[in-house]
């Protein structure tokens, strides 16, 4: 028996055996089923998918995107309560009479709990934690749903703006106070995977359509956001070039990295300052080493007494490590945009710099290096203007500005079935372990967005879950699309500056390069 639970339209809990709605069942109704429970499992047609929930929907916390909705939801609790606690679950009429004795469909709420219609009648961001039994197995997932009109509220972000930092998801969502906990982010949560030791983010990422990262991983999915931040899940590539005044055209190979000195690269803000870029970080740590050695020779007294003189050594050292940097001898030019930068339609911008050396990134702008194979006659010249292209593979008519990517595909037009082997993951563990997970989804008319973090296994009776889970789970919530994001150590929610997750502190969590938030709103 498969059960669906739609956000979209609360006031139903349905299952697919007969097709006949359940609004809820009574607590002996409830006891009843567990006595009749059937020992034998339900055989599955090869190849689908096993994992089943068998009870209950548990809705133990809820918070709304701002104080009012909050007020009114308490009044109506309240009221309700004052009349009787027992018809805050409506009884089907004669639906004791129409259900077989073996259906275990049921749903209880905890005393934090708001009715269905109240939940449906508010159509405004809301976070639910619900928990889903199977027999002694508890998933908690926590979910934040987004309806369609605050999809612009929607923000990718990234760690410090850098493509190599990374950060906390309490700093990515502006918490830097840790007394007074303020942030402009309703809630958020962990988004894309991200490389070791460059800390970059994997796959396509785009925000307000300047890339961060270009190039697709194995076949992983993304998700893409229109001009609305409408979301569309797919296996998505892009390709960049750019078109000159004489209808010449060329290849962008990557973006804000290179390998070696061959091929085309385009640089943005989120690289850097300037071109070669040397991190703080990077000079901080040189600058440390060397004040320890130079501490250790004042105490040798086999030094003179010249005073250390912090700025001039970062200067210097910057010029030095400049000077090593690949990029340092070849030909940079500088672009100024004119027009706002999205995907799959071009965009004009015009060339206002060339150097070889040291080149400043234009806050409005970026700079495209080309390598020691490109014909010089073929560069676009001082003044031209020119067409920067990124197009995708997929959902060509869709003009798109903002972008994430991760793996796998979990649910694709409503059928729950995780897609990693396609994707190219093989990982056992990433696959089959009961991991704590994070993931995206949206409902069929793309009415609501769903961002949902699966909590790990614990000692109080909760249990991660495998991707298998994830995507029939994924399919429950509501999802008709879904795709996993980054998870494990990184799987992390956010709510009005409180740890969803992790409740011992809102710091405690992993690193990550980019995060998913909620804008709050005023009222």
């Amino acid at each position: 028996m498969i059960f669906t639970f739609f956000f979209g339209n609360v006031n139903n809990y349905s299952y697919s055996k007969k097709r006949k709605t359940i609004k809820s069942k009574s607590a002996k109704s409830i006891k009843s089923n567990k006595r009749n429970k059937s020992k034998k499992k339900t055989s599955t047609k090869k190849g689908s998918l096993s994992y089943q929930i068998d009870t209950i929907f548990v809705i133990k916390d809820i918070e709304f995107i701002n104080k009012y909705n909050e007020q009114l939801i308490l009044e109506k609790q309240i009221n309700e309560k004052l009349i009787n606690e027992k018809k805050i679950i409506e009884k089907s009429q004669n639906s004791s009479k129409k259900l077989n004795k073996s259906t275990n469909l049921s749903t209880t709420l905890s005393k934090k709990t708001i009715t269905q219609q109240q939940i449906d009648t508010n159509n405004i961001p809301t976070y639910f934690n619900l928990e889903f039994k199977r027999g002694r197995i508890v998933n908690s997932a926590h979910i934040i749903k987004i309806p369609k009109k605050y999809y612009n509220n929607i923000d990718i972000i990234k760690a410090n703006n850098t493509v190599r930092d990374l950060k906390k998801l309490a700093h990515i969502l502006e918490i830097n106070d840790t007394l007074s906990l303020f942030s402009p982010y309703f809630g958020g949560v962990n988004a894309s995977f991200w490389r070791a030791y460059t800390n970059t983010p994997i796959g396509p990422t785009f925000i307000g359509g300047e890339p961060i990262e270009l190039n697709t991983y194995k076949n992983w999915s993304s998700t893409f956001f229109d001009q609305n931040n409408s979301p569309y899940i797919g296996n998505f590539e892009v390709n960049a070039s750019v078109t000159c005044f004489n209808l010449c055209e060329f290849q962008i190979n990557n973006v804000n990295k290179r390998s070696d000195t061959n091929g085309v690269v385009l640089y943005n803000n989120y690289y850097g300052a300037e071109i070669p870029y040397i991190s703080n970080d990077k000079l901080d740590k040189l600058l440390e080493e060397t004040v320890t050695s130079f501490n250790d020779a004042l105490e040798l007294q086999d030094s003179t007494e010249q005073e250390f003189d912090i700025e001039q050594f970062r200067t210097i050292q910057k010029e030095l490590e400049q000077s090593k940097n690949i990029e340092n001898n070849l030909i940079k030019l500088a672009f100024e945009y004119l027009e706002a930068p999205v995907i799959n339609k071009s965009i004009k911008a015009k060339v206002i710099s060339k150097n070889s050396g040291v080149v400043p990134l234009n806050k409005n702008g970026f700079v495209i290096s080309f390598g020691k194979d490109f014909p010089i006659d073929l560069m676009p010249k001082l003044g031209e203007i020119v067409n920067l292209n990124f197009n995708t593979n997929i959902y060509q008519d869709v003009i798109f500005k903002n972008s994430v990517s991760a793996t796998p595909r979990l649910v694709t037009e409503g059928i729950a079935k995780h897609q990693a082997y396609e994707e190219g993951s093989k990982g056992r563990r990433f696959i089959s372990k009961d991991l704590p997970r994070t993931a995206i989804g949206y409902d069929e008319n793309k009415e609501n967005l769903f961002l949902v973090c699966f909590e790990a296994t614990d000692d109080q009776g909760h249990r991660g879950v495998s991707l298998e889970k994830l995507s029939i789970l994924m399919k429950l919530i509501g999802c008709y699309d879904a795709m996993n994001l980054d998870g494990g150590g990184s799987s992390n929610m956010i709510v009005k500056s409180k740890n969803k997750v992790r409740s011992s502190s809102i710091f405690n969590s992993r690193k990550i390069s980019v995060g998913i938030g909620l804008k709050s709103t005023k009222y």
